[in-house]
């Protein structure tokens, strides 16, 4: 069996109530996560509790569960967003996030001056850009759209912009949280599960 790539033990994660909504805090029945007061009086939402997970490389995992269970957050904690309360999560190796399909873009600007724009943020050199920008072209399939500002785009083809950067550095863990919602379903099948099944 493959070591672990992702390895989360005993994690618990409490997520603070600002303290104007404090008093009106209850749980819903639609919803995930549980209240908790600590001795100070601050309220808490208790959004994982005593989670343990062993992910493999080449292992592709879906979350499933009502709304408010945890499942943005627990993608959160792996991309080391959130720091646990208590408990581990050890991530070995490079980590790309597709968590929705504006992910800090410039609306005015245009999708290659933003798929250039990201290549930098994700800290590639100019030889580096140069070398994944025609497969991230490929990859979106927009053509002469991708020389028109994003704010003219469709939800769907900011997916496939999305997409295509969060996957150009060929990542060892690629976390997507709920975008494949807006996306067209030949891109869906033809691109996007093929990538996840592969990555």
């Amino acid at each position: 069996m493959t070591a672990s790539i992702i390895k989360i033990k005993n994690l618990s994660l409490l997520l603070p109530v600002p303290r104007l909504h404090q008093h009106t805090a209850s749980k819903g029945d639609a919803v995930g996560g549980r209240f908790f007061t600590n001795r100070q009086g601050r309220t808490f939402v208790k959004s994982l509790d005593g989670l343990n997970i062993d992910i493999h490389a080449g292992d592709s995992i879906g979350l499933v569960g009502n709304n408010g269970a945890g499942k943005s957050t627990l993608l959160r904690v792996m991309a080391g967003i959130y720091r646990t309360y208590k408990g581990d999560c050890e991530v070995r190796g490079g980590i790309s996030t597709l968590f929705t399909n504006s992910m800090g873009l410039n609306n005015n600007g245009t999708g290659m001056e933003n798929m250039l724009l990201m290549g930098r943020l994700l800290g590639l050199s100019n030889k580096q850009i140069e070398e994944v920008l025609p497969g991230m072209i490929d990859f979106c399939e927009l053509g002469d759209y991708l020389h028109l500002p994003m704010r003219t785009y469709s939800a769907g083809m900011r997916t496939r912009i999305g997409f295509a950067i969060a996957t150009a550095t060929n990542p060892d863990v690629l976390l997507i949280d709920e975008v494949f919602g807006t996306g067209y379903v030949a891109f869906r099948k033809s691109r996007g599960a093929h990538q996840c099944h592969h990555r």
